[in-house]
Formats: C-alpha cells, sequence, structure tokens
C-alpha cells in the first residue's frame, strides 16, 4: 500500500511539473526596433523563439502576403543565447533564446504593418510559422 501511494505521488509531481512546462513555455514573437546608430535610426525586424535544447536558427526565410505572394528574406543575424537560469526573468531565462534579426527599408515596414505577412523561419531543419500583429 505504501509503494502504491508514494508511485502515485510521484506519477503526479511529473504530470505537475509537464504541464507547468508547457503552460509556461514562452510564444515567439516578431517585432519592428529601432536603434540609434551614429545619430541615423535603423529599423530591424526582430523575431524571438525558445527551446527546451540548443538550437540551430536558419539564415534563409519566407515572406508570405495574404495575397498568395511571397518574397525570399535573409537574416543578418541568428544567434542562440543559452538559458541563464534567473529568476528575475522567468519563465524565459530557464529556454534557449534564439533570436533572429534583419534591417528593413523604412517604406517597408509601412508596407509590412498594412499587410500583416507570415513569416516562415526555420528553427533546427524545421520550419516555423509567425505573423506579424
Amino acid at each position: 500500500m505504501n509503494v502504491k501511494r508514494i508511485l502515485i505521488v510521484l506519477i503526479s509531481i511529473i504530470v505537475i511539473c509537464g504541464v507547468a512546462l508547457f503552460a509556461l513555455w514562452p510564444k515567439p514573437s516578431i517585432e519592428f526596433r529601432n536603434e540609434s546608430v551614429l545619430g541615423h535610426t535603423v529599423t530591424s525586424v526582430v523575431l524571438e523563439d525558445w527551446t527546451l535544447t540548443s538550437a540551430q536558427g536558419g539564415e534563409n526565410s519566407t515572406l508570405t502576403f495574404p495575397n498568395g505572394k511571397s518574397v525570399q528574406a535573409h537574416w543578418q543575424l541568428v544567434q542562440t543565447v543559452p538559458p541563464t537560469h534567473r529568476f528575475d526573468i522567468f519563465p524565459e531565462s530557464f529556454f534557449y533564446h534564439t533570436i533572429y534579426v534583419a534591417p528593413v527599408q523604412p517604406g517597408l515596414v509601412d508596407y509590412i504593418n498594412a499587410n500583416k505577412p507570415t513569416v516562415t523561419y526555420y528553427l533546427n531543419g524545421e520550419a516555423k510559422q509567425i505573423q506579424f500583429k
């Protein structure tokens, strides 16, 4: 009887940890960020994704617009940052953080914001999609 109780508690803990991990998993995000470089403002698209293990991000991606047209794009910087395990930025600091950065022409920012394309990017060779909001 005692072994059965310990087994039930152990299985419950494993299930609770699995559900918590799934619920707290950070969602991918994509946004425009402005930086000032030598007095000039540079706009970049920044895509962030999180994985449980180290990941290799792909440098190529595709923007698919609602009208069906697609444009090939190239990320200027793709970097994976290991977890820092800091509780002040929980839960993101407990996952590998893959960052994609690409500079964007100012006129293209307005076009992207108006049409909200879907971006197909690659993480560990697997195609993933995210849509501009």
